[in-house]
């Protein structure tokens, strides 16, 4: 049987993040918070946190591999010179946090 395609308008928001997603990054942001929050977050730190939470929950396998995608797709780009917990409060917003 075919697969079906599901066509998005453009004008629909995006899905909300499920519940392992919206974990994760409410755990990142809680590492942020926590962990060195005046210093400063690069690219690297965002991909680390992501892949870190990722390989905890699932080990390596395509499970952790997809929920790091799914949430560096939610994890907005970092800015230069961005402190940690700055950028805690953007993750916290992305999981569906109003702080």
């Amino acid at each position: 049987m075919p697969e079906r395609t599901q066509l998005i308008s453009q004008n629909e928001p995006p899905a909300a993040p499920d519940v392992a997603v919206r974990a994760g990054l409410r755990w990142m942001a809680e590492r942020l918070r926590t962990v060195r929050p005046y210093g400063h977050v690069t690219p690297s730190t965002r991909d680390a946190l992501a892949r870190r939470y990722a390989y905890d929950q699932h080990g390596y396998n395509d499970d952790a591999d997809q929920l790091y995608d799914q949430l560096l797709a939610l994890m907005p780009h970092v800015p230069d010179d961005v402190a940690r917990e700055d950028y805690a409060e953007t993750l916290a917003r992305a999981a569906g946090d109003d702080q």
